[in-house]
């Protein structure tokens, strides 16, 4: 398959702070210093709502969206997140680390975990329909589970990995939408690490460069699809 097939849907690299942020007045003037003004040009700012996962309470968040470099920040007080939008496979790894390492530093922020998002999605090689390729590659061996007269009519599954340096990745494989009748697969992968101290700059690329290649060998292994 061609990589113009294959569409970036996101990127972004999280940090979850040990405690929440209750200093958020001053966000919007880090978006006008020229260490982030070289990076997110042109920024608007918004304010939205954001859920914290594990306690299930909704908090204020505010968000800065540079459209000239397609990126995004959301900075609230469980998590703060920068996301790459350009749809790049090939994107800037290293100006994601670079202003979430600077908001993590600039706000004061204790860090409890870092983490990186990778999303894709592409056709599924000769137009197949998706939730049955999914079956087929990871189900077809075993169908002890279905009772009599029941057939399989497709899948989709979820990967939970780990790497020796600490790094745990959560994979979802899904047909795109959840629809039975898409014929585009859908990768999504978490990388998490749980960390008291900011990584370095360095150490976050890798973590971000892990996990995309993690998506690249689950496509290319399962679904003869590479990049």
């Amino acid at each position: 398959m061609s990589s113009n097939d294959i569409e970036v849907l996101d990127a972004s690299v999280v940090v979850v702070p040990a405690a929440p942020l209750t200093q958020l007045a001053h966000v919007s003037a880090l978006f006008q210093t020229d260490e982030l003004k070289s990076l997110m040009r042109t920024v608007t700012a918004a304010q939205s709502l954001q859920l914290d996962a594990a306690s299930g309470n909704v908090a204020p968040a505010l968000s800065f969206e540079s459209m000239r470099d397609q990126r995004v920040a959301h900075v609230g007080s469980n998590r703060i997140a920068v996301h790459d939008r350009t749809g790049d496979q090939d994107f800037d790894v290293e100006a994601l680390a670079h202003i979430l390492e600077y908001l993590v530093r600039e706000l004061g922020v204790t860090v409890s975990a870092v983490g990186a998002n990778f999303d894709v999605t592409f056709p599924v090689p000769g137009g197949k329909n998706a939730a049955q390729t999914i079956a087929n590659a990871l189900f077809k061996d075993r169908k002890s589970y279905l009772a009599e007269g029941m057939e399989t009519l497709g899948g989709a599954t979820r990967l939970f990995l780990s790497q020796s340096d600490g790094a745990r990745y959560t994979v979802a494989i899904e047909p795109r939408f959840n629809s039975l009748e898409a014929t585009d697969l859908y990768i999504t992968s978490n990388a998490n690490l749980a960390i008291e101290v900011m990584p370095t700059s360095e150490r976050l690329v890798q973590l971000v460069r892990d996990n995309c290649g993690v998506v690249e060998r689950v496509a290319r292994s399962l679904f003869s699809v590479s990049w």
